[in-house]
């Protein structure tokens, strides 16, 4: 039988990276102002879409190489680039992990 699986990716930031990911992005003023704001938000939201049963990849994002694939993949540097950069890397995951 197949087994459906909800898989969803949420972008992940390092506290070292917070300053310059804001810097960078059309939209970083709508981005928390502190990174623990952040971090509390995320992991709250993180654990809402596990106990609806959604498997969560985190995706690590590094500015420059964020930024790099935004132009790979004609994204801008805004929330759609990031949604469209963490299911990526989510698909990304599941594929390796199919092996």
């Amino acid at each position: 039988m197949d087994r459906f699986i909800q898989l969803t990716g949420l972008v992940w930031y390092a506290e070292e990276d917070f300053a310059e990911i804001k810097a960078l992005m059309i939209d970083g003023h709508k981005l928390h102002g502190r990174y623990a704001d952040w971090q509390l938000a995320a992991e709250n939201g993180e654990r809402q879409l596990r106990t609806q049963g959604i498997q969560v990849i985190r995706a690590h994002l590094k500015p420059a190489a964020f930024k790099d694939w935004c132009a790979t993949h004609g994204h801008e540097l805004d929330a759609k680039g990031r949604t469209a950069f963490a299911n990526w890397c989510a698909k990304e995951a599941h594929v390796k992990a199919q092996g």
